[in-house]
């Protein structure tokens, strides 16, 4: 991955600059400067400046004033050492400048990012005010070069990979210094609608002048701030007419609501939006929260209206498509058009977590909209605010509306600029690291300069901790036999380890002997020091770091992406749980001193040897793709998902036409080759039990329409509605830790939970019902929930799988015997597994959800999907089939699930429709997704043998020579058949040469 781009000297620079800045940065009234329209003919840009001799609004800087940066001992000389005079016009194609520097000493070295060393001019743009970040600027830089042998030069510096293309300059040298003159067009930055007097932007000039053409000896600028560093203090440049007048500023805010308004759950009101006003004010502003009396997450409560269209987010400012705030990723926006509202006391309330949306900090409570393209021009608007009645809410909601002038931030047209290379690489070439086995059992493991020691620790019945590494109870016998082999013997139990590495890991083996005759609790943990930790990542979810005595930090248990990433100064390391009990029984950890692994409810049995095993990563950076691609490597699940697929219902297939379900599907899937999913409510073993017509006569009524389209059956193995089994299997319940059977409450019914073991009556039952779904002719089979359902563990005594315990912190000793779900569940539906494997008609003809809980169940090679009310949820699914099912919480329309598929990308997952009642059009980008086998995920994108499927530019490629052919959707989600993709080579290789706008999405299919 490469970026050629010359920006960390000239981003060291500035930080450098913002901390010695002799200007105060107070929070100010922004200075506002006058553009003025230049008239035909434009500027020539030769240099000369002719035509700005008669434009108003000549601006001067050689005042201490208009000093904002002097170097340490260095001083500014007055005038005659460095000023000028600087002219900017506009029309409707470019912004013009004309600059006139005196300099009593003209230096420059370079013509290339590091021009800013020398004499120059900056130009700096904020495009978005009021919503633009550092990271939003355009910094442009233009130097007359040295008038010798260094030419006349321009250079962007940001935003990240902008080149100067389409920009114009030309520079004259002076007697006392030089005059430059350029040109740029305002389609440069994305800009391609015609501008208007009044349209405003930050803005500032700055001549850099430099003694030596090594370092930056002064800046003046426009009002003597460092703005490029604190977007909020540029100057405001403001189009105005041929004479240089501007309209006035408009106030900042207008409040619609006297005071915040109170409404209670099931309420709403009204606020008119006056005419007059929208003429200048296009943004709105709701802040709104539901009373609590502090911070306490949030829910789906806020509904907004205009002239009776819902805001979505097409309208919002501030928001995407989800929000993040500590560990949660939840969608912005759910059912009923429902914005996500926080739980406070106050709309400043001091206690919220920080929040995020687009990449970008956000007020909690505040939702902001461009509501240009809904508002009705020359009359009043009204807009509605509803708080939605939820089930068991009775708290009130306060709200508070008013319009400001803020604009929604401009998009660039496409991607301009140099472009970042993505082609597989995070396998090519494994991290430089030495390991070795300590004397008292612990591992070392040394990687970018940074030493790891890795201990593990056993629990004894003393109690206490028997300890590979220092501290805890002493050894009975403990010998190192060699780098990576160690023997240690406690009183009661022994422990065998073998250390074997591997092409970017060490995997650690503890084979684990109980001699006694009754079953060892043997708690167990696998940690390393968190000193210097700059933050973590737990089974996928970034935790930040903390001071020493601040307790535990987090604790997930979560099998399907059983990791935990430490991340350093100096480089990383990652721990991965291995074996069947530590993924599904452990937890993965951070807390005040140390992270990794443990496992609180492991269960040695008598007179066996278990082994407990574990993975080291060292990784020598910070890249989470680059540990999530080595361990799907290791783990070899780099397995083709051969087709898409969409959710079904009987009813929806046999209420709609023939017409509208080949459009839904054809739209959808490619009905050719993909697969149906078609369910109902027959969990567990009711489909015995059940009238079966509807289900036949959808079936049949798919084939005919589809007669190529693989159709599989909905199956849950562990949920029934089934009289017989709530009258006859009360043995096989699911039992919670109160005794109770376990029930998944849906609000609609309640389901009983029953545990599948190997033999039992239920398992016989779910047999006869798998065999039913053959019978009635589907292809396949769709397994919901395959691992567990909501219990991770099962209480019932009779249930025991040998392993699993609550065990006493205090005394070591095992409480209470219990099971894990998916451990003792696990051999009959193996079982199952292999022999509905071999009956399935199409290589998708098995699609399960929710990925493995255990190595052993890894071996199992087929889609597997990951539910997606909360896109974070994606995590889960990048160390198997990276697959979304789409969300049925907020997907209602189309264009809701386009876009969530686009946001999958970002965990470099695919995506399979989910909620029956969207209904597709048009040809999606779903359908371009498929087949595809895995080569590396990434942010944005997904790399496999057969295509690239992506949301960002790039340069995409396989490393070779390939051709291609691609695939574009637009922002909504409409295929752009024109839109060119170039085949270009770059030392050797071809790329697809992807430049997106923000929304887009494309398929780079291999040819």
């Amino acid at each position: 991955m490469t970026i050629k781009h010359f920006t960390v000297p000239f981003h060291l620079l500035t930080l450098l600059l913002a901390f010695m800045s002799l200007v105060a940065l107070a929070d100010e009234e922004r200075m506002r400067i006058a553009i003025p329209r230049v008239t035909d003919p434009p500027p020539q840009i030769d240099g000369e400046g002719l035509r700005f001799a008669t434009l108003p609004g000549k601006l001067t800087l050689d005042t201490q004033e208009k000093l904002a940066f002097t170097q340490r001992d260095m001083k500014w000389g007055g005038a005659e050492d460095s000023s000028g005079t600087v002219t900017f016009g506009w029309d409707a194609q470019c912004f013009y400048v004309f600059a006139v520097v005196k300099d009593d000493k003209h230096t420059q070295l370079y013509e290339d990012g590091r021009i800013f060393t020398g004499d120059h001019i900056m130009l700096v743009f904020d495009m978005t005010p009021g919503g633009g970040t550092k990271a939003d600027l355009w910094k442009l830089g233009f130097t007359p070069g040295d008038f010798d042998k260094v030419k006349p030069a321009m250079h962007a510096w940001s935003p990240l990979g902008i080149t100067t293309d389409g920009l114009k300059f030309s520079a004259k040298k002076r007697p006392d210094g030089y005059q430059l003159e350029a040109s740029l067009p305002w389609a440069y930055f994305g800009i391609n609608t015609t501008l208007a007097v009044g349209h405003s932007f930050g803005f500032d000039c700055i001549i850099g002048d430099s003694d030596t053409g090594v370092i930056q000896k002064t800046m003046l600028t426009l009002n003597g701030k460092m703005g490029q560093h604190k977007p909020e203090i540029l100057p405001l440049a403001v189009l105005a007419t041929p004479d240089g007048t501007m309209p006035p500023p408009p106030a900042a805010q207008i409040d619609l609501t006297d005071a915040p308004r109170k409404l209670k759950p099931g309420e709403s009101f009204e606020v008119t939006l006056p005419a007059d006003k929208l003429k200048d004010y296009s943004t709105l502003a709701v802040n709104a929260i539901i009373d609590f009396e502090k911070y306490a997450g949030g829910t789906y409560t806020l509904a907004l209206e205009l002239n009776g269209i819902p805001l979505g987010i097409e309208q919002s400012v501030n928001r995407d498509e989800s929000v993040t705030f500590g560990t949660r990723t939840m969608a912005s926006i759910g059912n009923q058009s429902t914005w996500f509202c926080f739980y406070n006391n106050a709309f400043d309330a001091k206690d919220y977590p920080d929040v995020y949306s687009a990449g970008e900090k956000i007020i909690p409570s505040q939702f902001t909209f461009d509501i240009s393209s809904l508002v009705k021009p020359g009359q009043d608007n009204v807009l509605k605010v509803i708080y939605r009645q939820k089930r068991n809410l009775e708290n009130g909601m306060t709200v508070a509306v008013a319009l400001t002038g803020e604009k929604k931030k401009a998009l660039m047209s496409y991607a301009m600029g140099e472009l970042q290379e993505f082609t597989p690489h995070a396998l090519a070439k494994p991290p430089v690291y030495t390991w070795n086995t300590l004397q008292d059992g612990a591992l070392e493991v040394v990687v970018g300069g940074r030493t790891f020691t890795i201990a593990s620790s056993y629990s004894t019945r003393t109690p206490g901790w028997a300890v590979l590494g220092k501290g805890g109870e002493p050894w009975k016998r403990l010998a190192v036999k060699e780098k990576g082999l160690v023997e240690a013997a406690a009183k009661e139990f022994s422990i065998v380890r073998r250390v074997k590495q591997e092409k970017f890991r060490l995997v650690v083996t503890d084979s684990v002997t109980n001699p006694l005759n009754e079953p060892l609790p043997l708690m167990y943990n696998h940690t390393t020091s968190l000193e210097g930790l700059k933050y973590a990542r737990v089974c996928g979810t970034k935790v930040a770091a903390r001071g020493a005595g601040h307790g535990p930090v987090f604790r997930e248990s979560e099998g399907q992406c059983p990791t935990t990433m430490l991340v350093f100064d100096e480089a990383s390391i990652g721990l991965v749980a291995e074996d069947d009990c530590m993924r599904a029984q452990g937890f993965n950890m951070v807390n005040d001193t140390v992270g990794g692994i443990d496992n609180d409810y492991f269960v040695l049995p008598p007179k066996a040897t278990m082994e407990v095993e574990f993975s080291i990563y060292p990784l020598e950076n910070d890249d989470d793709f680059i540990f999530i691609n080595r361990i799907r490597d290791a783990w070899d699940v780099n397995f083709c998902i051969p087709t898409g697929g969409m959710m079904g219902t009987f009813w929806h297939n046999n209420h709609n036409s023939d017409k509208t379900v080949r459009i839904n599907v054809g739209s959808k899937i490619n009905p050719e080759k993909d697969v149906m999913i078609l369910g109902g409510q027959f969990h567990g073993t009711n489909i015995l039990e059940i009238d079966t017509t509807e289900m036949t006569t959808a079936l049949a009524r798919i084939r005919r329409l589809f007669p190529n389209l693989t159709q599989i059956c909905y199956f849950h193995c562990f949920l029934s509605q089934a009289e017989y089994d709530a009258r006859e299997l009360m043995e096989e319940a699911m039992l919670d830790s109160t005794g109770k059977q376990v029930n998944y409450d849906n609000r609609k019914f309640t389901e009983p939970l029953y545990e599948p073991v190997d033999g039992n009556r239920f398992c016989k039952r779910l047999e006869q019902s798998m065999e039913k779904r053959f019978e009635l002719g589907f292809d396949g089979v769709f397994w919901d929930e395959l691992e567990r359902s909501c219990a991770k563990f099962d209480y019932n005594p009779r249930h025991w799988d040998g392993v699993t315990a609550e065990i006493s912190k205090k005394s070591h000793q095992i409480t209470r015997k219990m099971s894990t779900v998916c451990l003792i569940s696990q051999p009959w539906r193996i079982k199952m597994l292999e022999r509905i494997m071999p009956r399935v008609k199409q290589p998708n003809g098995l699609i399960g959800n929710g990925a493995p809980l255990t190595k052993t169940m890894m071996k199992y090679h087929f889609p597997r999907f990951i539910e997606t009310g909360s896109v974070s949820n994606l995590r889960r699914g990048q160390l198997f089939s990276p697959l979304a099912l789409g969300d049925h919480l907020s997907e209602r329309t189309e264009l809701d699930a386009y876009r969530h598929a686009v946001r999958c990308l970002d965990y470099g997952c695919l995506y399979y429709w989910y909620y029956y009642k969207v209904m597709a059009t048009h040809p999606m980008l779903s359908q371009a997704m498929f087949p595809i086998t895995p080569i590396e995920l990434g942010k944005g994108y997904i790399i496999g043998k057969e295509r690239i499927v992506a949301n960002k530019s790039g340069y995409y490629g396989w490393n070779d020579t390939s051709d291609f052919t691609a695939r574009v959707f637009d922002a909504g989600g409409r295929e752009v058949p024109e839109f060119k993709v170039p085949r270009v080579i770059r030392d050797g290789k071809a790329f697809a040469e992807l430049r997106l706008p923000l929304g887009y999405s494309a398929a780079i299919v291999r040819k």
